[in-house]
């Protein structure tokens, strides 16, 4: 695991513990920024909506948002939105560092899977999908390089036949010391 993401996933452990405190604590309405002392000793400032909808993270050069009214952009990403899908922002987060940047979404749709699958290998150049079936479970998963360098994954899954699709893209990229 890259130094960075292992720095930045440290410290959002260290703090969700306390984030969910302030989350299950919290009144309705608004959001609450309390700063908490990570076992480093560095400090760090954890921000929750009352409502429990989302929280972000910002301490020991790491900034993180999951969930709550985050929108995570086709450009944090580094690959399109399914045209039609909805995006779950409350499943969805981006994390940055000084040298290393991340994004995450979650999204559905009502097409065909296979029209989904056939929409991004037109899309991302190089992406290699591999296919996996459990009953009627249909999982296709696949990985590229996205157009800076860094990494992109996209999973598509399809439960059963009365099910949307839903579709997960991630990226990373670390900067090179």
């Amino acid at each position: 695991m890259w130094e960075s993401q292992t720095i930045a996933m440290k410290t959002i452990i260290l703090t969700l513990p306390i984030a969910t405190l302030l989350i299950l604590f919290g009144c309705s309405g608004g959001s609450e920024t309390t700063e908490v002392k990570l076992p480093d000793g560095t400090n760090a400032k954890v921000t929750t909506n009352k409502d429990g909808s989302g929280i972000s993270i910002e301490g020991n050069g790491v900034n993180a948002q999951v969930g709550g009214q985050l929108k995570v952009t086709q450009d944090d990403l580094h690959a399109p939105f399914y045209p039609g899908a909805i995006v779950d922002p409350n499943r969805s987060m981006t994390v940055k560092t000084a040298t290393e940047e991340s994004a995450l979404v979650y999204m559905s749709s009502v097409d065909d899977i296979s029209k989904v699958k056939e929409f991004y290998e037109s899309k991302i150049p190089g992406i290699k999908f591999n296919e996996f079936k459990s009953g009627e479970q249909i999982n296709i998963m696949g990985e590229a390089k996205a157009d800076n360098g860094g990494k992109l994954a996209v999973t598509i899954m399809k439960k059963d036949s009365s099910s949307n699709v839903e579709i997960t893209i991630g990226y990373g990229k670390e900067e090179k010391k």
